[in-house]
């Protein structure tokens, strides 16, 4: 498969996605930057020293993402493990915290993308700044078909809620 049709194969639904947020919103260059850092690395991503189809880039200003259609060839721990130290690294050059899985992000009255502490999830929700119907990114997808279908979620839905 050439560099090329690699770039441009469609992803099954099936297709294993990891989140990753970034502390700050990015700008415009950072976006630029990272997203072919991404890529590069998934073009050069490997598995057992079989390549796998994969591809990265940024949702929201705050959001990387990396994929794998496993269809060909799945992504194991070792590649896994690889694919952490390089996003590790990324932080490190753009001076971004990746790793925190305790704040989490949602979209205000305004459709603004607002960061929340989990300890300050319940506050917000009884001083009304956030409601049922408040739209959460899903940080926990895990596949293709999953981000597409359940990346904004309203609280109501959100595994958010068990927070409050």
């Amino acid at each position: 498969m050439t560099a090329s049709t690699k770039k441009d194969q469609v992803f099954s639904d099936e297709s294993r996605i990891w989140i990753y947020s970034a502390s700050r919103q990015l700008n415009a260059e950072e976006i630029l930057q990272i997203e072919k850092d991404l890529n590069f690395f998934a073009k050069e991503w490997t598995a057992h020293s079989q390549s796998l189809l994969a591809k990265g880039w940024i949702e929201d200003k705050r959001f990387l993402l990396l994929m794998v259609d496993e269809s060909q060839a799945g992504a194991s721990g070792c590649s896994i493990d690889s694919s952490v130290a390089f996003l590790r690294e990324l932080g490190k050059k753009f001076d971004l915290e990746l790793f925190d899985r305790l704040t989490f992000y949602f979209k205000d009255a305004a459709g603004v993308l607002q960061p929340i502490h989990k300890e300050e999830l319940a506050h917000a929700y009884q001083k009304g700044v956030i409601t049922n119907d408040t739209l959460f990114a899903n940080t926990l997808v895990s596949t293709y078909g999953d981000f597409k279908n359940n990346w904004w979620v309203p609280l109501r839905e959100s595994w958010h809620r068990r927070f409050l």
